[in-house]
């Protein structure tokens, strides 16, 4: 056989894979990838195509591509005021190269994941009315750490704080120790601009050395 006879040999086409129907129906039921529809071949099985996102629910209207003994839901065509749900059998990625990507609600947005949730910004802003946040640990770690505000309240059963210099700088100081308050210093420095005055039931003040007191003038009794 010549090779000019042999280009003109056509192989025989499999009509069942290369045709396709086309039929609307209703979804009477179904989950998990594979949907009852009701079209007008009747009650079919159908699987959701990776193309449709939309998870189809009871009642919707949809579009399915019949293909020999295979059919596929693919596209949602009409849908009751319900809640819309977005279903992806694997990884999903949402993507803008350019400009920006908005998520917009009218009423709330809630993010519900069973592993880590990690975001990552150059700026991150969070303005809001009201911030609440429950956690059974956080952790926050910041080269530069600063917090302003109108008033703060701390309300914990106890607090322990570590650091290698701490400045205070306020106009009034007030403190209310119920019990016992202990200190453990090195060498303390007190410079008082005016008065300095210390009452209490009992007073107690022991020094291993010396003691020295120097004024101009010394009340005691």
């Amino acid at each position: 056989m010549s090779v000019t006879e042999s280009t003109s040999i056509q192989q025989p086409v499999n009509a069942a894979i290369t045709t396709a129907g086309f039929e609307f129906g209703e979804v009477q039921g179904g989950g998990g990838g594979h949907y009852a529809v009701l079209c007008s071949r009747g009650l079919v099985m159908a699987k959701k195509a990776a193309s449709c996102l939309i998870k189809p629910a009871v009642g919707n209207k949809v579009m399915v591509v019949i293909k020999g003994q295979e059919h596929y839901i693919l596209s949602v065509l009409e849908r009751e005021n319900v809640e819309l749900e977005i279903e992806a059998e694997g990884g999903m990625t949402f993507r803008a190269k350019q400009g920006n990507l908005s998520l917009l609600a009218s009423d709330s947005i809630h993010s519900l994941c069973g592993g880590e949730h990690q975001m990552t910004a150059a700026n991150m802003n969070q303005i809001t009315g009201h911030y609440q946040l429950a956690a059974n640990q956080i952790d926050t770690k910041a080269v530069n750490y600063q917090l302003n505000g109108q008033k703060a309240v701390v309300s914990v059963a106890d607090v322990s704080l570590l650091c290698d210099r701490m400045t205070q700088k306020v106009d009034q100081l007030y403190r209310w120790v119920t019990t016992i308050e202990t200190s453990h210093i090195g060498n303390l420095m007190q410079s008082v601009k005016n008065s300095l005055c210390i009452r209490s039931k009992n007073s107690v003040i022991t020094a291993k050395g010396d003691m020295k007191i120097d004024a101009e003038r010394i009340h005691m009794g």
